[in-house]
């Protein structure tokens, strides 16, 4: 029975530490091509003034995110895995502690 025990400890543990691993790859980000970082981060700030006039912002939950969400799609952003950037990208990492749906952003460096 010890021998089974200590091989479902060491799936766990090999179980745990992909997960670990794999989270930084699996972090999303607001990307159009095209636009800068800078013009990223104002369009996702003009989303949260939109945000503003639908909610009392107490909090961040599921109804706010889709409403932030719809409105980076309306304007042409879409989520994009970190790993799937282009080179010359600046970005800006989420913060999960707020909500563990929340997208980073992400632009390019120069003007095209």
């Amino acid at each position: 029975m010890e021998g089974n025990e200590r091989m479902v400890e060491l799936r766990m543990g090999l179980i745990l530490a992909m997960l670990c691993f794999c989270s930084g790859c699996g972090t999303q980000y607001w990307y159009q091509e095209g636009k800068t970082f800078d013009q990223c981060y104002e369009d996702h700030r003009g989303c949260y003034e939109e945000l503003a006039e639908l909610s009392e912002l107490t909090g961040l939950g599921d109804r706010e995110l889709d409403i932030i969400d719809d409105c980076m799609r309306r304007k042409g952003y879409r989520p994009v895995l970190g790993n799937s950037l282009p080179p010359r990208t600046r970005s800006l990492r989420p913060n999960r502690s707020i909500h563990y749906r929340l997208k980073g952003l992400a632009g390019s460096l120069d003007q095209e």
